[in-house]
């Protein structure tokens, strides 16, 4: 039954918006939008505060002592002029973009240590910050959860987070009509008799003609 068929996915679209109500209201806008705002603080800080760190803390404690064993491996491993130069050394030298073509070890060493040391110090410290990051940004949340729930503030807060969650619901409704639209429109789906007869109720015709910018504005 073609009608039963249009209200079935009627029901199923409806209930992403439902259900970003419900989860809005259980939650609030500080629990649902923890995860991702954690996330992406947790990046920008490891991003913006990474070599800072490293350059003003970790270099000028282990720097040196890095520099002087990538040193040490250079000369042991590649004294030989004839030598083929490790793997490593190579991938070294494109990430700190330096040409090994026609120097010699003193050269090669003076070029890669102290960048790559200043690479690798850098990419540690940014995966030590990010964790650090999401660690202070949840004891964050959770105080400020706790503010708001305890507060006048719980009111706005669960409103703010129905708004949101069920935002989100429209948009993963509007993906799934989006989606759905596009496979009963392929070529081999215009032999399929559904398909083709297919046009689609109320909630499925608003999503989809629906943009997403009509959509974040609608809210």
């Amino acid at each position: 039954n073609i009608m039963g068929l249009w209200i079935v996915i009627d029901v199923v679209l409806a209930a992403f918006v439902v259900l970003g109500l419900i989860v809005g209201l259980k939650r609030g806008f500080i629990r649902s939008g923890e995860s991702p705002l954690r996330f992406v603080g947790a990046l920008a800080s490891a991003y913006l505060l990474a070599n800072p760190v490293s350059v003003g803390i970790i270099e000028p404690i282990v720097g040196a002592s890095l520099t002087n064993q990538l040193s040490e491996y250079l000369k042991s491993n590649c004294s030989n002029p004839d030598a083929e130069l490790p793997t490593i050394i190579k991938l070294a030298a494109q990430i700190v973009n330096v040409d090994l073509e026609g120097k010699t070890i003193e050269q090669i060493i003076v070029d890669i240590a102290s960048p790559t040391v200043h690479v690798v110090t850098v990419i540690i410290v940014s995966f030590i910050l990010f964790f650090i990051s999401k660690l202070l940004f949840k004891l964050l949340f959770k105080l400020l959860d706790m503010i708001f729930n305890s507060t006048l503030l719980v009111i706005p807060n669960k409103i703010v987070g129905c708004v949101m969650n069920a935002l989100l619901g429209a948009v993963f409704a509007w993906i799934a009509v989006f989606v759905f639209n596009f496979i009963i429109h392929l070529d081999f789906m215009s032999e399929v008799v559904w398909a083709a007869e297919f046009e689609g109720g109320p909630i499925y015709n608003f999503f989809l003609n629906l943009s997403p910018l009509d959509l974040l504005l609608g809210f």
